[in-house]
């Protein structure tokens, strides 16, 4: 290793932040959930010799050989490196080597992605990009013709908005600064038309890593409406994965903090859910496996909708303003059941943290209701057009009960083809799929989970699941081996 950097490597893995592989594993195997891992990349700039790349790219592959063949995890996306285009990054600037280039990441990206391949050749690998062709000297037009032929996706990172007194952003910087989201995919796809061989919609994007700098706004309910945003517009524009930082992360009197469970904050218990983890919560439940085409004539709502495999119509609302709106919704070609229900997260002012969820408060110091699980959603008898109200400084999540069997059909079919075929039996709901599926889970709509065992006998077979012994409705969701969810709505 270098001069002046051995102990710098020695100490980091010591540090109260980083985590083993081990820890890695038990935290994503108590979530259902894979590891998607960021190689070492800096190490090829810390090592001495003329083999110092392919020295580095080794240990990344013998991670991913511990990880996926030893360990059976089955990490199927990987990243090589992190923000190595920014001087706060570990080897950006390397005595005897001076600042990186994007050139000189493409090169070597090519080096890991092989030793990586070689490892396992089902995973795929994403490079390191910038939205903005000419930030941080031409980065990306640097990257691009070097990794063209080795990349299988993109990676960018997003906090949309900058000062240099991050509590200066205001509430409408922040909601503006949604349309990053389009012109970040259009500028991406602009460039690989421009600095490579592939036609512009070659690779998909990944935004891995992504929150607002907004200081202590990021714990207050504006947090939730532009998350909601981020995930419907996101759906909208067609990326791929998206990571937000971070599940927990550290309160800080001036910064704030961005994590969706409050940490260190001494007036808060640690791990109470901010307003930003309940768009999660809720988005989650309420938005099905596909994304439907929206006309929405009021501007200044944010309206996504989806549909279950089983037919129903799933749609949320944020209303980003100061007035009360309301709206008809109508599904065209839908058959309408007989119910609707929803769930309305609502603040009286867009910069307090003290939230409502369908009408029940949080305690003393805000973050919304202790008890938000066992909250029951709304419901009344289903019109068409659906006329609703929506609430200033509100996320709204409405499901929307269908007899339309042609388009329950139609999303059944696209399960059907991945093999996939569902069938309800009373308490139980047969599942059968070529292989046993990643994960099955059962949730309520209030986004509780319940334990779902699938009793699976072989490849080709049907296993069975048991609903819970309560009657109501509940989503069923089956996990593929392709990473993909499809979800049912069942109801017993």
């Amino acid at each position: 290793v270098r001069d002046g950097y051995d102990e710098l490597l020695k100490g980091l893995p010591n540090q109260s932040w980083t985590m083993t592989t081990d820890n890695m594993i038990a935290l994503a195997d108590s979530l259902n959930a894979r590891p998607q891992p960021c190689v070492n990349y800096a190490l090829a700039r810390f090592l001495m010799g003329d083999d110092r790349v392919q020295r580095a790219a080794s240990y990344a592959a013998a991670w991913v050989r511990d990880l996926n063949i030893k360990k059976q995890k089955g990490a199927k996306y990987w990243e090589v490196g992190n923000e190595h285009y920014g001087s706060w990054q570990a080897g950006y600037d390397v005595s005897g080597l001076g600042v990186i280039s994007g050139t000189e990441y493409g090169k070597d990206f090519r080096i890991f992605a092989d030793s990586m391949r070689a490892a396992d050749p089902s995973i795929k690998i994403g490079a390191v990009m910038l939205s903005d062709e000419k930030d941080h000297d031409n980065w990306s037009a640097h990257v691009l013709p070097e990794v063209q032929n080795h990349a299988d996706f993109l990676v960018i990172h997003e906090y949309f908005t900058w000062a240099s007194d991050i509590n200066t952003i205001t509430v409408q910087q922040m909601l503006d600064s949604i349309v990053v989201i389009k012109k970040s995919m259009d500028n991406l796809k602009r460039m690989v038309e421009k600095y490579t061989n592939k036609n512009r919609e070659h690779f998909p994007v990944a935004l891995t890593e992504y929150n607002v700098r907004a200081g202590r706004k990021n714990s207050s309910m504006v947090s939730n409406l532009f998350i909601n945003m981020v995930l419907g517009e996101v759906i909208t524009h067609g990326y791929g994965l998206v990571n937000i930082w971070d599940i927990a992360n550290g309160y800080d009197e001036t910064e704030g903090d961005h994590g969706l469970l409050s940490r260190n904050n001494p007036d808060v218990p640690d791990n109470t859910p901010h307003p930003s983890f309940f768009a999660y919560y809720y988005f989650d439940s309420f938005f099905g496996d596909v994304m439907l085409r929206t006309y929405n004539e009021q501007s200044s709502l944010y309206v996504y909708a989806s549909r279950f495999s089983t037919g129903e119509a799933g749609v949320v609302i944020v209303n980003p303003t100061v007035e009360e709106k309301t709206v008809a919704i109508e599904l065209d070609d839908s058959d309408p059941g007989d119910s609707v229900y929803w769930f309305t997260v609502n603040a009286d002012d867009p910069e307090s943290n003290n939230i409502e969820i369908n009408g029940n408060r949080g305690p003393e110091y805000g973050f919304g209701p202790e008890n938000y699980y066992d909250i029951a959603p709304y419901s009344s008898a289903l019109t068409s057009p659906l006329i609703f109200t929506v609430k200033p400084w509100s996320s709204n999540y409405l499901l929307l009960e269908s007899k339309g069997e042609v388009r329950a059909k139609n999303v059944r079919d696209k399960a059907a083809k991945c093999g996939l075929k569902f069938r309800q039996m009373g308490r139980f709901v047969e599942v059968k799929a070529p292989e046993m599926p990643d994960q099955v889970g059962i949730y309520g709509l209030n986004g509780q989970r319940f334990s779902a065992e699938l009793v699976w006998a072989k490849s080709g077979s049907a296993g069975k699941v048991l609903l819970p012994k309560t009657s109501g409705l509940y989503i069923l969701r089956v996990k593929t081996g392709e990473s993909v969810y499809y979800k049912h709505l069942l109801t017993y």
